[in-house]
């Protein structure tokens, strides 16, 4: 993949970014990567370049596609069947710039509110019948 030096500082912004958004060393990233910190210093500078194999290496760990890993448009998702607002739209791209540990939470909220609803109301169904007893231990 022969690239300009602009494209190559713009590709090791993008690198650097999300490597820096799930709070990891560049130690952290060689790791994943299986090369050295060195190596990932100089793909986030621009000065070196990534192999395809690294680059699906990235893809795969901050779950993007290489058009997006490579700084080219998205191209557009026409959705079957109902079609998405732009809000909603919105969401789902937010949701996929999550780490894992956001979309977990996400997901919670989404499928098993019911159930942290349940739990909440309970809670405070017990705070209210202690409260009465208070109350009423206190007008004897």
């Amino acid at each position: 993949m022969t690239t300009s030096s602009t494209q190559k500082q713009e590709l090791g912004e993008r690198l650097r970014r999300m490597r820096i958004s799930r709070h990891m060393t560049q130690q952290d990233m060689g790791d994943v990567l299986g090369v050295s910190r060195n190596a990932v210093s100089q793909y986030e500078s621009g000065k070196g370049e990534p192999s395809l194999e690294i680059m699906f290496i990235y893809c795969d760990y901050f779950h993007v596609d290489m058009n997006e890993l490579s700084g080219y448009p998205q191209p557009e998702i026409i959705p079957a069947g109902p079609s998405l607002t732009s809000e909603e739209m919105q969401m789902i791209e937010a949701y996929r710039r999550r780490d894992d540990l956001h979309r977990k939470i996400i997901r919670s909220l989404c499928f098993e509110a019911e159930s942290y609803r349940t739990e909440i109301q309970e809670k405070n169904d017990a705070l209210k019948k202690a409260k009465m007893l208070i109350e009423q231990s206190r007008n004897k």
